[in-house]
């Protein structure tokens, strides 16, 4: 079963975060928002995008305050139309050049699922992928692990909750390679690449 609970990380580099990295769609794009509570030395936040949650490409920037220990609220508008899934991160700078990603931020226009996966943590890891998946009912979700030629290498099962389920899979059997994990419940169905190996460095340049 998909089991341990986790907490996204809150501190990184030089920022505390009070409120996470959130999307969602408006009328001239994709708005994204994020807060702080302190911040010591802090340059700028690079917004980075993708289509598959694993390649990222920079789409923006928007200068952080410095050195602070008042709350600061952030937002950046994405101009972007037609794409029924994006994932967003940010990469935050400080001044003497230490730098780390955030969680993923998941963008589903138009999807009318009873579940969607809202958050997650990075894509490629050396052994656990977390998520946030949020749910409008109660039910039994099954995964599978498949590796790109198809051939299924693992699967489990979970109990959803209305409102928001903490989730982690545990990739330790695995090779490292490139995988789709595939998520199922009342014939819904939440597709996700993910790359067991090195991870990106979260810390430094």
């Amino acid at each position: 079963m998909l089991s341990m609970p986790f907490a996204l990380s809150q501190i990184m580099a030089g920022c505390t975060y009070s409120k996470p990295l959130s999307a969602k769609e408006v009328d001239m794009g994709n708005l994204l928002t994020w807060s702080t509570s302190e911040e010591t030395a802090t340059d700028n936040f690079q917004v980075q995008k993708s289509e598959d949650g694993i390649l990222f490409t920079p789409v923006g920037e928007v200068a952080a305050s410095g050195t602070t220990q008042d709350g600061k609220s952030y937002r950046f508008l994405d101009p972007s139309i037609g794409d029924s899934k994006v994932y967003y991160r940010l990469l935050q700078v400080d001044i003497d050049g230490r730098s780390a990603f955030t969680h993923i931020a998941v963008l589903n226009k138009e999807n009318k699922n009873d579940y969607l996966i809202t958050m997650m943590g990075n894509t490629t890891t050396e052994r656990y992928f977390n998520l946030v998946m949020n749910s409008n009912v109660s039910g039994l979700m099954n995964y599978k692990i498949e590796n790109l030629d198809k051939k299924l290498l693992k699967t489990g099962d979970a109990n959803l909750i209305e409102g928001a389920n903490l989730l982690s899979l545990d990739l330790d059997k695995l090779p490292d390679d490139k995988y789709l994990c595939i998520f199922q419940m009342n014939e819904e169905e939440e597709r996700i690449y993910l790359v067991k190996g090195q991870v990106e460095p979260m810390v430094g340049k």
